[in-house]
């Protein structure tokens, strides 16, 4: 039997589903073709939108801190800040950021009340999280010995000043911790620490005022026993000034408390009316470390 007669014997009615039922199944499978494509790029859209928000929103949250002036900033903002104030914060052994940061070293030939040193900036080592001051017996200019400063990078309003030192002995060494006037005015001061070398078991502190045409100062000196180190501290608030050492309260004294933004000082002299001049028996070089520090201000200012 032959094809054609095959053909001639199929019913008509099947004929049609034939030819129809190809054309459908390409229809069907354009149309799922065309549905793929828009679907991914409405992924793709939604995926791009998703990222862009992703990305713009860090920055729009970190644009206020980029753009906040240097001026004053409450304590709990300079805490965050403390890589623009230096400032330190959390306890004595958690300093932060770097000495380097902190601290601005001063050279200086002048000396006063007798001194005999020449503040170089040589005997000074900032490691790290250490401030290293050594005192030598060197000329230097018109000195007989030299010895280092550091000042802070920021001036204070109120808070609390902490200091772990160590401290070397011999008649003539005189180390300090001390605030001063931004306006670098004779008065206020306030000494954090003191202590004079031939009595090393003894430290100071003092606040120096001018009460009219009168100069006063309310201070305390205190027995402590012999160790490495030692905590210093010092707090600050607007009606009361209270010192403290190795966590002891030694005085606290309302008499003059200063209201402006000092900044802090650390330095070893040498010589001077109240220690006295190097006898034989004082040993060069000898240190002053700030072994840590921790600086919690009330308010804070770049000087």
């Amino acid at each position: 039997m032959g094809v054609d007669s095959m053909f001639k014997k199929i019913p008509r009615w099947l004929v049609i589903p034939l030819y129809v039922l190809p054309i459908c199944g390409i229809f069907f499978l354009y149309l799922w073709i065309s549905i793929r494509s828009i679907l991914s790029e409405q992924s793709q859209s939604t995926l791009e939108s998703q990222t862009a928000q992703a990305t713009a929103v860090p920055a729009a949250l970190r644009a206020p801190y980029l753009a906040a002036p240097q001026e004053d900033v409450p304590a709990a903002q300079t805490a965050h800040n403390s890589a623009q104030s230096g400032g330190m914060t959390g306890a004595p052994g958690e300093s932060e950021p770097a000495a380097a940061a902190q601290w601005r070293v001063i050279e200086q030939s002048q000396s006063y009340n007798g001194e005999l040193q020449y503040y170089s900036p040589s005997n000074v080592s900032l490691q790290d999280n250490r401030v290293v001051i050594t005192a030598k017996e060197e000329f230097l200019g018109d000195k007989r010995y030299t010895s280092g400063m550091v000042q802070s990078n920021d001036a204070y309003l109120y808070g609390r000043f902490s200091f772990v030192i160590s401290v070397a002995q011999g008649k003539g060494l005189f180390p300090a911790i001390w605030l001063m006037p931004v306006a670098n005015s004779m008065f206020p001061e306030i000494d954090i620490f003191e202590m004079v070398g031939s009595t090393p078991d003894e430290f100071y502190g003092v606040v120096h005022y001018q009460d009219g045409a009168v100069q006063k100062r309310d201070y305390f000196k205190t027995q402590v026993e012999k160790k490495e180190t030692h905590l210093v501290e010092l707090e600050w608030r607007e009606t009361k000034l209270s010192w403290f050492i190795d966590g002891v309260c030694v005085l606290e004294s309302a008499q003059y408390v200063p209201n402006e933004y000092m900044y802090l000082i650390v330095n070893q002299a040498v010589g001077g009316t109240w220690p006295g001049s190097p006898d034989e028996d004082t040993e060069f070089p000898a240190t002053f470390t700030l072994e840590s520090w921790s600086i919690l201000p009330e308010r804070s200012q770049p000087r």
